[in-house]
C-alpha cells in the first residue's frame, strides 16, 4: 500500500452496539498529555497535529478519558477537531480521580459519574457522548450504583452507548442485569520489543476479558470475537 492509499478503512468496519459503524482501527489519545498522563503535552501543536493527521488517515473513532491531564486531553481533542467531520465517534471515560502525576484514586460514586459526564460534554463541546465507558470498577463503591447512573444518564440523552474498562466476566454478568446492551474493553500484551510493551486494546459489544501482568508478557484471559475494534500503541507501563 502507498503512502497515497494508507487508510483506516483498509481494516474492515465494526458495529458498536449495532447503532454505530467504524474502522476497527481507531487512536487511543492517552499520550497525548505531560508525563505521568498529567498536565498538557510539551509539543501542544504536535499533539494536535497528531489528531488531525490521524482523521486525515479516516481515523473515526477516538479514545480519551477526563482522568487523561486530568481533563487536558478531551480539551485537545475539541481544540483540534471541532466541529467535528461526520461520522467521528469520541469515546471517554469516568470513574479516576488525579491527585497528581502517575497517581489514580477510584471514584465511582453516582455524584462523581455525573459530574465526570457533564465535565465532558463540555470539554468535548458536544450535546451527548457517543460512547462513555465506566473506567474501571471501584472497590468501594457498589457496581450497580455506578451502571445504574450511567443507564440515568443515557436515558437523559447525555449518553448514547455504555461502556466498561477494566473489569472481569462477573462485572460483565452484573452489567447485564442493568444495561442488556453495553460495550467493553479488554487489553492483551504482546511481545516486549526493544523495551516497550506493545498492547492491543479490543472494543467488542460482547466480549470476554485478558488479564495482562503489569510486567508484559501474554494474556492470560480469552480473546474477543471478531467484531473487535482494534488499536496498538506503545506503551511502557500498566494499561489505564
Amino acid at each position: 500500500m502507498s503512502k497515497k492509499e494508507v487508510s483506516a478503512s483498509a481494516a474492515g468496519n465494526i458495529s458498536l452496539g449495532g447503532e454505530i459503524s467504524v474502522h476497527r482501527l481507531g487512536f487511543g489519545a492517552m499520550r497525548l498529555t505531560g508525563e505521568g498522563i498529567w498536565g498538557p503535552p510539551k509539543d501542544r501543536k504536535g499533539a494536535i497535529a497528531v489528531l488531525r493527521r490521524a482523521v486525515e488517515l479516516d481515523v473515526n473513532f477516538i479514545d480519551t478519558a477526563d482522568s487523561y491531564g486530568p481533563h487536558v486531553n478531551e480539551e485537545l481533542i475539541a481544540e483540534a477537531l471541532f466541529p467535528y467531520p461526520a461520522g467521528l465517534v469520541i469515546a471517554t471515560k469516568g470513574g479516576w480521580n488525579r491527585p497528581g502525576p502517575n497517581q489514580w484514586t477510584h471514584d465511582a460514586t453516582p455524584s462523581h459519574l455525573r459530574t465526570a459526564v457533564e465535565g465532558s460534554l463540555k470539554r468535548l463541546r458536544v450535546d451527548r457522548i457517543e460512547v462513555y465507558q465506566l473506567h474501571t470498577p471501584d472497590p468501594v463503591v457498589s457496581f450497580e450504583a455506578s451502571m445504574e447512573t450511567l443507564a440515568q444518564l443515557r436515558n437523559e440523552g447525555k449518553i448514547r452507548l455504555i461502556g466498561l474498562s477494566n473489569v472481569t466476566q462477573e462485572h460483565i454478568e452484573r452489567a447485564r442485569k442493568i444495561v442488556p446492551s453495553f460495550l467493553c474493553r479488554i487489553a492483551i500484551a504482546l511481545p516486549t520489543v526493544n523495551g516497550t510493551t506493545w498492547w492491543i486494546t479490543a472494543s467488542a459489544t460482547d466480549c470476554l476479558y485478558s488479564l495482562v501482568p503489569s510486567g508484559g508478557g501474554s494474556s492470560c484471559g480469552r480473546r474477543a470475537g471478531s467484531n473487535c475494534a482494534w488499536r496498538i500503541r506503545p506503551h511502557p507501563c500498566r494499561w489505564r
